[in-house]
């Protein structure tokens, strides 16, 4: 019962609960997990099952390979499989502000909130809803700002509003100390000086 144990993991005291920002920020793929579960208690359906009718479907996602606990709870925190293709609908849904071929899918409101930075996590990244955000500096000297979401591996899904873009990176590099900054390297060193070049 992933439920039970994730509810049963100790709080480290450090943590100052109710007041943004205060105490010792440590992701948890346990705590969005949970999230997955409240979901499915407040909608009264599997998370699986909502997500595809909700957010899936009417964006054209066919279908995703979600896991399950022994128990048949869906691991929404991670393990997830879905292809690229359909990251970069994701990712282009949020850049358009929840509108999907002109029907809105996601509310306005909620992306804007959901993209504002709630803790800074580390020196150089921001965390909230449950993304990440940082700059990313090109190779060819410019700076952007992006918010993504982050997977085991070096997975990445980056969106950066200011060139309206959408980078997807798939990746498995798993159990590697340095997967994301692999990618960070990829692209911040290939592939945002190439978005930008005048050739392509």
């Amino acid at each position: 019962n992933w439920t039970l144990f994730a509810l049963n993991l100790p709080i480290d005291p450090m943590y100052a609960e109710g007041v943004a920002g205060q105490g010792r920020f440590s992701y948890c793929t346990a705590g969005v997990f949970l999230l997955g579960q409240v979901v499915e208690r407040a909608v009264g359906k599997r998370f699986d099952a909502y997500v595809q009718d909700r957010l899936f479907a009417p964006i054209g996602i066919p279908c995703a390979d979600w896991r399950t606990s022994p128990s048949g709870e869906v691991q929404s925190g991670g393990q997830l499989g879905i292809r690229p293709r359909d990251l970069m609908a994701i990712g282009r849904l949020v850049l358009n502000a929840g509108e999907h071929q002109g029907q809105s899918v996601i509310s306005r409101d909620w992306l804007r909130t959901m993209l504002t930075p709630k803790v800074g996590a580390t020196p150089d990244m921001d965390y909230a809803y449950p993304r990440w955000s940082r700059f990313f500096n090109s190779a060819d000297g410019a700076v952007y700002g992006g918010a993504f979401m982050l997977g085991n591996g070096g997975n990445l899904v980056l969106l950066l509003p200011e060139i309206d873009t959408v980078i997807v990176v798939a990746a498995t590099n798993y159990k590697r100390d340095t997967a994301f900054e692999d990618t960070i390297r990829i692209v911040e060193g290939l592939l945002l000086p190439a978005l930008m070049s005048p050739e392509q």
